[in-house]
């Protein structure tokens, strides 16, 4: 399964919200459900659709049910702030285009896949959810979401993919270029990485 090492999204907001119940996790589940099988939907069409279909058919979903926005603040941590309104647009942009890449370019065929729900846990004002994406004959794969409400809308803040936090990967890779090669170096890599997946398909 090509899937091992996967991505995103996302980070940690508080909010005003009362403790997450059993009404929230609901809700919770049903933006991680039309991700998850829309996904699904994409990996069946794979051939069909190639690498462009898939980035149309997914980039509305995508959009939808990640906070991107959150996902750029928190990526960034303290270095957010020294950033113009202009380039932090820019930023969050080129990350949401890499978010819809990358679900494009990792599920990118179908051998019986499907996610299958496991437990809902509130987390203060969050739920995290978590999910199996098995296959026959493969090993299952642990995905946990971690969603939470951003102007009155759910949203995922957080993939874990067994064990790995996509959110982690990005504040430590992001800190360190912005840090060695400053804002337009990290803009460079980005764009790199979206042309390694143009190239790949």
């Amino acid at each position: 399964m090509r899937l091992r090492v996967f991505f995103g999204v996302l980070l940690i907001v508080f909010s005003s919200w009362a403790a997450a119940d059993d009404g929230s996790a609901g809700a919770a589940r049903l933006v991680v459900d039309k991700l998850n099988a829309a996904l699904i939907d994409a990996m069946k069409n794979a051939k069909v659709l190639g690498f462009q279909g898939r980035k149309k058919k997914l980039g509305p979903v995508v959009r939808a049910t990640l906070e991107f926005n959150a996902i750029a603040h928190i990526a960034l941590g303290a270095h957010w702030k020294e950033l113009s309104d202009d380039q932090r647009n820019m930023f969050v942009e080129r990350l949401t285009e890499l978010g819809v890449a990358t679900y494009a370019a990792q599920f990118n065929g179908y051998s019986g896949e499907e996610f299958q729900y496991e437990t809902a846990q509130p987390v203060k004002t969050r739920v995290r959810l978590a999910y199996k994406l098995v296959a026959p004959k493969e090993t299952p794969v642990r995905f946990e979401y971690l969603v939470s409400p951003f102007d009155g809308q759910w949203r995922i803040s957080d993939i874990v993919v067994d064990g790995v936090s996509d959110l982690a990967l990005k504040k430590s890779q992001y800190a360190h270029t912005l840090e060695e090669d400053g804002f337009d170096g990290l803009m460079k890599k980005l764009d790199q990485k979206l042309g390694d997946y143009e190239n790949a398909r």
